[in-house]
């Protein structure tokens, strides 16, 4: 009986021990998308686009590495998805003929990647991050030609790399809160995001 109880013990630290550095976070991101605003493709179609704005969550995973008894750094896999889609009305101005309507919409229908996060804690509630971060994003965009009734589709996946940062507050010893910004620089994002951390 003894033997069974120390076993299962033994079973159980090493369980813990092996979850100990492990961390998960949920987040809710605003997504600023400058993508078609600065596109080459549609401006020499002689449209001008404006900014389009996504919803999106995501949920990621980490191991914590301390370094020292402030300082930590952790790897994290993350995947996410969008919250329904943005359009807007524009017009198509061709050379000759007079301006035509036309209705864009573009929708983020997933992302994920890798990221480092270098975490900072000034004291055991408050914390400060900087994470550098490789991220895979998918998305899908039509123009509608008002005139003709003619909807041309296209989808776009892009690999790129960014930046991001944030501060946090630890509500319990094993749950934050975390506000932060990255920025993918090549993809003209913004992103705002606003998570929960638990520490397993």
């Amino acid at each position: 009986m003894i033997k069974k109880v120390l076993f299962a013990a033994v079973i159980a630290s090493i369980s813990g021990s092996c979850l100990a550095n492990w961390v998960g976070d949920v987040s809710y991101m605003q997504i600023q998308d400058k993508s078609a605003h600065n596109s080459k493709d549609l401006k020499d179609e002689g449209i001008s686009a404006k900014t389009f704005d996504y919803n999106a969550i995501a949920a990621s995973v980490g191991y914590e590495v301390p370094i020292n008894e402030n300082f930590t750094i952790t790897p994290e896999v993350q995947y996410g998805r969008g919250l329904g889609d943005d359009s807007q009305k524009a017009v198509q101005n061709v050379l000759g003929g007079d301006p035509i309507p036309v209705k864009l919409t573009s929708e983020l229908k997933q992302f994920y990647g890798f990221n480092v996060r270098a975490q900072y804690n000034f004291n055991p509630q408050f914390y400060a991050y900087v994470q550098p971060q490789y991220t895979r994003i998918e998305r899908e965009a039509s123009m509608f030609n008002q005139a003709s009734k003619i909807k041309d589709k296209g989808e776009w996946k892009d690999t790129k790399f960014g930046y991001g940062a944030g501060v946090g507050y630890m509500i319990t010893p094993k749950l934050a809160a975390d506000l932060g910004y990255i920025k993918i620089n090549s993809l003209d994002n913004n992103i705002l995001k606003l998570g929960m951390r638990y520490k397993f």
